[in-house]
């Protein structure tokens, strides 16, 4: 599995990049983009963390089969 990125400090750091304390190479539009994309990444890890609690919760309810297809596609 790849490493995971921690979406929300990086939209944090691209906008302390924006606020002028570090420099960048980028254009303020391409910066406020990418902080846009790394928070919107930010809120999908979050709903993946709310899909695995609900997982859990409903875990014995499944069929191996769905239980198999789930783990598969949220990667544990």
């Amino acid at each position: 599995m790849t490493e995971r990125i921690d979406h929300a400090a990086e939209a944090e750091r691209i906008l302390i990049v924006i606020d002028g304390v570090h420099g960048a190479d980028l254009s303020l539009d391409e910066m406020i983009a990418s902080a846009q994309v790394h928070a919107t990444l930010a809120l999908a890890q979050e709903q993946r963390a709310a899909n695995f609690i609900a997982y859990c919760t409903a875990a014995d309810a499944l069929s191996q089969g769905h239980k198999a297809w789930i783990e598969e596609e949220m990667g544990l």
